[in-house]
């Protein structure tokens, strides 16, 4: 059985990307946003704005096929890769802390994903906090994963390749939903990938949380107003299908490809959800990227190693699916 020293470290440690301290430079001048002076809606199209406008400058790999759909009201957007069917699938959760992001604003990430892992992806535009709260997500998550194995056939997607992903708050509802299903033999999970997940919404206590959760983009103050927004005081925040990270039981989780940066306040309660798997006798693949922040693969117009990077982890994931 592995130990924690199965985390593979890209780039040397200690130090800023160059390009992220540019960035970094550039949010002190604009200040933070305030989430209290905004309501939800108008929160969503700034942070998708900023998204689009600065973060992507790059063009997203064609792929065969994009279809906008929706499953039991729930809006979905398929990615259909160059190649033959039957595809593996990947079922995407946008991240976003629970509150912003959308199929629209990840649309270029699905399409380099589809294309480079050779995968078809389905994006999930799951219901949004504060307006909807957990479990809400959760539900829709189930649904749409019960949904797509129902009609796999039809889909021209392989049931027996069948994986959920998702980053942040994403990959959160996606830990979330496979340690759910890990019994349940109608949906039975390939892999979950994980990039670098929100684990643990009941506790700050880390020592990545203490050490860059103030002037590394991701701030801790945003971590706790996210949280709030979606598990609001008064409803357990330490149920596993809120906090992956204090389930019981890992055994039957998927295999797992999960990936940190080190800059990242929840950089160690995702490698310490991964070394649980690992002695849990799950197959996991943990990758922590030096020098990068939280939500660095959204960030390939100003970060230059991130479509690089991208490739190389889907290499990994067509390897995976």
């Amino acid at each position: 059985m592995q130990s924690i020293e199965k985390i593979q470290y890209r780039y040397s440690s200690g130090e800023l990307d160059a390009d992220v301290m540019k960035y970094l430079i550039y949010l002190d001048k604009i200040g933070p946003l305030d989430y209290t002076a905004h309501k939800p809606r108008e929160l969503r199209t700034i942070i998708d704005d900023f998204t689009l406008s600065y973060r992507r400058s790059k063009q997203a790999d064609s792929v065969q096929r994009i279809q906008d759909a929706t499953i039991d009201e729930i809006p979905v957007r398929y990615y259909v890769p160059h190649g033959s069917s039957p595809f593996p699938l990947l079922i995407y959760f946008h991240g976003g802390g629970w509150v912003f992001g959308s199929i629209t604003s990840y649309d270029h990430l699905c399409q380099n994903i589809a294309n480079r892992a050779q995968c078809m992806v389905c994006s999930v535009d799951y219901h949004l906090a504060p307006e909807h709260t957990f479990p809400t997500q959760v539900f829709d998550a189930l649904r749409v994963i019960s949904w797509l194995f129902e009609h796999a056939d039809t889909l021209q997607v392989d049931p027996a390749r069948v994986s959920v992903g998702g980053d942040s708050a994403g990959g959160n509802l996606a830990a979330s939903v496979a340690g759910y299903l890990q019994n349940d033999s109608s949906c039975p999970l390939h892999a979950q990938v994980l990039f670098y997940p929100l684990l643990d919404a009941s506790s700050q206590d880390t020592s990545s949380y203490q050490r860059y959760g103030e002037g590394y983009g991701l701030l801790k103050n945003d971590l706790h107003w996210f949280i709030q927004q979606y598990v609001p005081e008064g409803k357990d925040r330490r149920n596993p299908l809120v906090s992956p990270l204090l389930a019981k039981h890992y055994s039957g989780v998927p295999q797992s490809l999960i990936v940190t940066a080190e800059f990242d306040p929840l950089r160690d309660e995702a490698e310490l959800y991964a070394d649980r798997l690992v002695q849990a006798g799950v197959h996991t693949t943990c990758i922590r990227y030096n020098g990068l922040i939280h939500g660095f693969l959204l960030s390939d117009g100003v970060f230059s190693k991130v479509d690089s990077i991208i490739t190389e982890l889907c290499g990994i994931l067509q390897s995976l699916l």
